[in-house]
């Protein structure tokens, strides 16, 4: 008997190839799927509700929800990215009559990378010695949403270099530091900076078992070399000083942190200093976990040798917590009160901000189930701006239901934010925000 068609056996090797290509995809490119349905309505006074697309980034380029990518010593490294995305779940099925905005992204990018990186260490008694150099030379081929042939981005090739040295006498330390990445660098590897030079010094000492302080400063310039992109250099400096003190008074658990620190800054005609204080104070009092930390910070910033803002502002938080167990989940409830004061030194004005939040941390043993949950409300007082006060609630949840555990790397996941701001003054400017995120991420 003849069929006009093949026979279902005929397409068994077809079958089977797509399977090991499918698996050969999963082992060696590991691609990263991430599917989420995403709902965010603004509402103002009237409160209309209009679609609003969130489910990618900001940069199109950077959003991948199917990415192949490969990367081999020997072969280029490749990515081809395909997206497409709707403000809602049923607009991928359904044509309804909505203004919307669909969101397409086709991509091809070939990169051919070498990097060579050499390192060393030395150690004798109390003296470590240790550097970094590298080389990088990386060419590009990019083709994002066109048929046209792909362009070619230059070569860039530098050598960056990063040295430190830490020598121990007795009760103190000495830690030197110097690093230099040139302004063509492209890291490959690592997340160096490219173009700036940052040397570091760190003077640490023990008194005794309960009080330890430190002096430290790093120097940092940039427009390294005739192929800086920047327009003139700038130099910053930033010397810092502490001291913490443990079991004050005799109890164990009670430390004292004083610290002061200072940056300077100086590139074209601007140049600005800030100095600053903290105060900190850390204790258990029975199960409760108790932190104040106080501060006061000077700020000038000149331009042409001409003040154009002076502020100081002084800062004050303090924060509740304990963690408790019941069954399989641990509880850990937190309460923070912040308060904020910055007076305009030019313009004799004052701000004041008060925030107190209040935060749930819960999660199961193996870390099948985890969610937070905060409120929040804080109030900015503001002659010149208007009182404006403010609430808002956060709420995230992961879970790894039965049918995922044997799947590992994959969960379920729940986000909702809730953001309600009014202008005492402006009644008219008046808004809230909403936002819901739910989906399934899976991480090979």
């Amino acid at each position: 008997m003849q069929f006009p068609f093949k026979t279902p056996y005929a397409y068994f090797p077809i079958i089977s190839s797509l399977i090991c290509t499918t698996l050969y995809v999963l082992l060696v490119y590991q691609p990263c799927i991430s599917i989420a349905a995403n709902r965010k309505a603004t509402n103002d006074l009237d409160y209309h509700t209009a679609p609003v697309f969130s489910s990618s980034s900001q940069t199109g380029a950077a959003t991948r929800f199917f990415p192949l990518k490969q990367d081999n010593n020997k072969l280029p490294e490749f990515t081809a990215v395909y997206n497409i995305s709707y403000p809602y779940w049923h607009n991928i099925w359904s044509s309804q009559d909505e203004n919307i905005i669909q969101h397409n992204l086709l991509g091809l990018r070939v990169k051919k990378e070498q990097n060579y990186v050499w390192d060393w260490e030395y150690n004798r008694s109390n003296l470590t010695l240790a550097g970094e150099s590298s080389h990088a030379s990386t060419a590009e081929y990019y083709n994002i949403n066109s048929f046209l042939p792909a362009s070619a981005a230059p070569n860039k090739k530098d050598n960056p270099h990063k040295i430190t040295a830490v020598v121990s006498t007795g009760s103190s330390q000495w830690e030197l530091g110097y690093e230099l990445v040139p302004s063509q660098y492209i890291s490959l590897l690592d997340s160096a900076t490219p173009d700036q030079e940052t040397v570091r010094a760190k003077w640490s000492n023990r008194l005794s078992d309960d009080v330890n302080y430190h002096i430290s400063g790093s120097w940092f310039r940039d427009k390294i070399g005739d192929a800086s992109t920047a327009t003139y250099r700038t130099y910053r400096s930033n010397p810092e000083a502490g001291v913490i003190v443990q079991k004050i008074l005799g109890n164990p658990d009670a430390a004292l942190i004083v610290n002061y620190s200072q940056s300077n800054r100086e590139g074209g005609s601007s140049e600005g200093r800030d100095g600053s204080w903290t105060i900190g104070y850390q204790d258990i009092w029975g199960k409760v976990n108790v932190q104040t930390s106080l501060s006061h910070t000077n700020s000038r910033d000149s331009s042409n040798r001409m003040d154009i803002s002076r502020n100081n502002t002084i800062t004050y938080s303090a924060a509740l917590s304990a963690s408790y167990k019941q069954g399989r989940y641990n509880i850990t409830p937190s309460l923070t009160w912040g308060y904020y004061q910055q007076n305009d030194l030019l313009n004799f004005e004052q701000e004041k901000t008060y925030e107190t939040s209040l935060a749930i941390d819960t999660s199961e043993h193996g870390a099948a189930f985890s969610s937070v949950i905060k409120l929040s409300k804080k109030n900015l007082i503001s002659p010149s701006r208007g009182d404006s006060p403010q609430w808002f609630a956060n709420l995230n949840i992961d879970w790894v239901p039965p049918f995922l555990t044997k799947n590992p790397g994959s969960k379920l996941y729940f986000r909702a934010y809730i953001n309600d701001y009014k202008y005492n003054t402006a009644p008219h400017n008046n808004y809230r925000e909403t936002s819901y995120n739910v989906g399934i991420s899976q991480t090979f």
